[in-house]
């Protein structure tokens, strides 16, 4: 768009001192504090930007293959950016919820990118964009993330610059590198959507926006950034094809690769383009069947055959390298990555979301430490008068007894749900509408509308339902509509929360040869809406003083988390209060909590054995290190976050499963080949638990086994 070639190389080396020195100088900021006023700027630097929860957070490998993309990314600023790019990441990362909106934006933010596009237009639709993603965060949660306000904000900077000189060429280049530099990594996001429809196979609802707004901004955008000279709008037309025939077979690879070809025939292209592209489609979507390997393999060979039509033999090997560049950079580099960034530059830091719902949990909080203090105050008592030890686990367990007295007694405040849903209808023209909501017997909370003028028509229960499902944050669905459709009158509208994630639980368990009892406990417990928590503890050594140790342990954490604690929070208390016992025995605990609506998991860890997910023919495990619960009061638990599909398998187990095998991988796969055999979750605990016996022989321990089916709710 604009070539600025001369801003381009000054820039970049600002860039170097903004973006990578304190990435690769200062990996460790908050130790550094005896460097003065200087190194005080850089910490405050790296706390607004969290540079330090990043570099913790990501692998070191993966942080330098995203400072190469920062690098390679500097080489398109020969050619010049815009100020109108926020528009293509609003569409790309910020809409979250892939709509008509989200795909207009992305569309407009590849059209802005045309050099003939007045620029000035461009930022002001790049204003609105951005102002409408704000407005909608702060009406849903009061409260409006860093991903929302920049883009605002250099857009608005954008604007105030315009004007020709030196000072715009360089302020232009720097708001450009920011663009690149902090949601550069959140761009990827979008392709996290088409990386699970490609596994699937399948598009869901709302994900061919996602396609088109992809296909349509690569191709635009590409068109303008060449790589060595050679343009990469030809890839774009390529990438389509590929995705297409994958999704929806030769048929419909081959007319597209006709299609693209006779547009790129039209603006210049050989009259082969048209053949080439419909050979790759097609040889692709022959494939497909064959797995995502077969498509690749198919695809490159039916492209390198194309491209002997359209190249000379001696200039093959530079497009073949472009488009694999490509690729590697679309799908392969920000795979992990993106997801760990985003997530840390998304949290909410030092606040809440819903200021009712915290007073409410704070409130909870100091009632907890209150009773806590107060048992641990009485266990303390009874050491030094010589009671029993028996009695202090009585008290352990009362403790945990109220806790679930107390977390059953908490109600969700209605009232901020409510202002939240109204807000939503007045911004859409149903501000007079009438709301209420309650819990169904099914401990789900349904919302009420009274439309008036509406009479229950299909338009109209669409629209509502939109705005509900988006106060709300999850898919809500209409259940019960008393009138006809056709009428014209007032009409009671009631909805309910849609379809979600469902757990289907088998547990099995032996005892060590010679004992009575096993050290082992396993508890599932709904912790909250669309909240299960599953957690295994392991008492060191077997027999009833073990039982009695995980058995106490594994109730506390379940009160904890039922209350509303936070993870660590909650392991250091009970932590804590199991230490000041000062026995000899201890606990590990392992706890995943399920968000039945979100699709994820919560894992914690106190010295526990690796936490498996099965998914498809992979076997995934999370593991850490940490102490076992009782055994020193300032413990740091071990935790994870992962994502779970309808399908996936996690399977919990003792140290007395784990301990039969020399590595996590052979575990894995060993319980792969087990759950490909018996798929069943009630046959795949009792076989796991039966061979594992089998493979220890006499020097058996406790052992505990726990199989989750993730499956879906119709």
């Amino acid at each position: 768009m604009f070539c600025l070639q001369g801003y381009a190389f000054s820039c970049a080396a600002w860039a170097d001192d903004f973006l990578l020195l304190p990435l690769l100088q200062y990996p460790h900021l908050v130790f550094y504090e005896k460097f003065g006023d200087d190194m005080q700027r850089i910490q405050s630097f790296a706390d607004r930007f969290r540079l330090q929860e990043i570099l913790t957070a990501v692998h070191p490998m993966d942080m330098a293959a995203l400072i190469g993309c920062f690098l390679a990314a500097r080489v398109t600023l020969v050619y010049g950016l815009s100020p109108v790019c926020p528009a293509l990441l609003y569409g790309f990362c910020l809409k979250k919820r892939w709509d008509w909106m989200g795909a207009i934006g992305s569309i407009l933010g590849g059209i802005l990118l045309c050099p003939s596009f007045p620029p000035v237009l461009g930022g002001v639709l790049t204003a609105w964009l951005a102002l409408q993603a704000l407005r909608l965060d702060w009406i849903q949660t009061n409260y409006a993330s860093l991903a929302r306000i920049l883009p605002l904000v250099f857009g608005a900077i954008a604007l105030v610059i315009f004007s020709d000189g030196t000072l715009y060429t360089i302020l232009l280049g720097i708001i450009d590198l920011m663009l690149i530099g902090v949601f550069g990594p959140i761009y990827g996001m979008a392709f996290g959507a088409l990386q699970k429809a490609l596994r699937r196979r399948r598009l869901y609802e709302g994900e061919q926006y996602c396609l088109m707004a992809l296909v349509c901004t690569s191709i635009l955008f590409l068109q303008n950034i060449t790589l060595l000279g050679v343009y990469l709008d030809r890839t774009a037309c390529c990438l389509m094809v590929l995705l297409l025939a994958y999704f929806r077979g030769p048929i419909a690879g081959g007319v597209v690769g006709i299609a693209l070809g006779g547009c790129a025939a039209m603006v210049g292209y050989s009259p082969l383009i048209i053949g080439g592209l419909a050979i790759c489609g097609l040889c692709a979507g022959m494939c497909r069947e064959m797995g995502k390997l077969s498509v690749a393999v198919g695809f490159s060979l039916s492209s390198a055959v194309f491209l002997l039509f359209v190249q000379d033999t001696g200039e093959i090997l530079l497009p073949i390298m472009e488009q694999t560049l490509a690729g590697a950079g679309l799908f392969l580099v920000p795979r992990q990555i993106v997801g760990v960034i985003s997530r840390v530059m998304d949290r909410p830091k030092d606040r809440e979301r819903h200021p009712t719902q915290s007073a409410s949990d704070e409130r909870g909080r100091r009632e907890i430490g209150n009773l806590a203090k107060a048992i641990f105050l009485g266990a303390k008592a009874m050491e030094k008068g010589n009671e029993s030890a028996q009695i202090a686990s009585q008290q352990m367990g009362a403790l945990a007894v109220s806790l679930n007295h107390m977390a059953m007694r908490e109600t969700i405040p209605l009232q901020n749900t409510i202002k939240r849903v109204e807000a939503e209808l007045a911004d859409g023209g149903y501000g007079d509408c009438p709301v209420s909501a309650a819990k169904d017997p099914f401990d789900r909370l349904t919302v009420t509308v009274t439309c008036r003028g509406c009479g229950g028509k299909r338009d109209c229960v669409k629209v509502i339902r939109r705005y509900i499902s988006r106060a709300m944050g999850q898919d809500y669905i209409l259940a019960q509509r008393p009138c006809r459709s056709g009428q014209q009158e007032s009409c009671v509208l009631q909805y309910a929360p849609g379809p979600r994630i469902a757990l289907e639980v088998s547990t099995a368990c032996s005892t060590k040869p010679g004992m009575r009892q096993s050290g082992d406990t396993f508890l599932i417990a709904d912790v909250g809406p669309a909240k299960t928590a599953a957690i295994l503890c392991d008492g060191m050594g077997s027999g009833k003083a073990a039982k009695e140790e995980s058995s106490t342990a594994a109730q506390l954490l379940l009160a904890f988390q039922r209350a509303g604690l936070g993870a660590k929070p909650m392991i250091k208390m009970v932590n804590s209060i199991m230490a000041s016992r000062n026995r000899d025995v201890f606990s590990t605990g392992d706890m995943v909590v399920f968000d039945l609506a979100g699709k994820s998991c919560e894992i914690i860890k106190m010295s526990a054995p690796a936490t498996f997910i099965l998914r498809q023919a992979h076997a995934h495990w999370i593991s850490g290190k940490s102490l076992p619960m009782g055994a020193v009061s300032k413990a740091t638990p071990f935790y994870a976050r992962r994502e779970v599909e309808v399908g996936d398998y996690v399977v919990m187990v003792s140290d007395g499963i784990s301990d039969c095998f020399t590595s996590n991988r052979e575990l894995g796969q060993w319980m792969l080949g087990i759950h490909q055999q018996d798929p069943s979750v009630d046959l795949m605990s009792q076989r796991i638990l039966k061979e594992a016996k089998s493979i220890a022989g006499h020097q058996a321990d406790d052992m505990t086994v726990a199989v989750i089916k993730v499956k879906s709710v119709v």
